[in-house]
């Protein structure tokens, strides 16, 4: 339950300020949150937090509520079933890897889960977003990996006790 007392803040933080202040910023903080859950962390209660971050983001950005959450499950668990296969050593790795689950989430909103036939919006905000996001997620996850440090959830395995 420390996860959801760091994650949930950061997140209602970041969207506040996206919804309201820079709705331009082609950022996807909670992609790189889910892929650093999914990365260190493994569990059930990893899955509930994703969950509950989708819905936040759907809550203030889009009008159908689910898309998100449901991007974002298939994100973690898609990533934890590869995990053991996949080496994710240094920046460029991570930096591809980001940019593809980007690339993948926003086709699983935009095209399957809302129905839109526009293939313009790839090139208007689909590839920003994913090329954004995955230029800035090596920061973000060592920014991540330290609050992780700061507040001890290194050593917390996810139990509800």
């Amino acid at each position: 339950m420390k996860d959801f007392l760091l994650f949930l803040p950061i997140t209602a933080l970041y969207l506040a300020i996206k919804s309201s202040a820079t709705p331009w910023l082609p950022l996807d903080l909670i992609l790189i949150i889910t892929i650093h859950l999914a990365i260190t962390r493994p569990t059930a209660i990893g899955v509930l937090l994703v969950f509950v971050l989708g819905y936040m983001e759907d809550s203030f950005m889009t009008s159908h509520v689910g898309t998100s959450s449901i991007a974002l499950i298939v994100t973690y668990l898609s990533l934890h079933l590869f995990s053991h296969k996949l080496q994710i050593r240094g920046a460029n790795s991570l930096t591809l890897m980001v940019l593809s689950y980007s690339l993948a989430k926003s086709i699983i909103i935009v095209y399957v889960l809302s129905g839109q036939s526009d293939l313009s919006l790839i090139y208007k905000s689909i590839i920003p977003i994913a090329l954004l996001t995955g230029l800035v997620a090596p920061f973000i996850t060592n920014l991540l990996a330290r609050l992780d440090e700061w507040f001890d959830l290194n050593n917390y395995k996810g139990s509800l006790h």
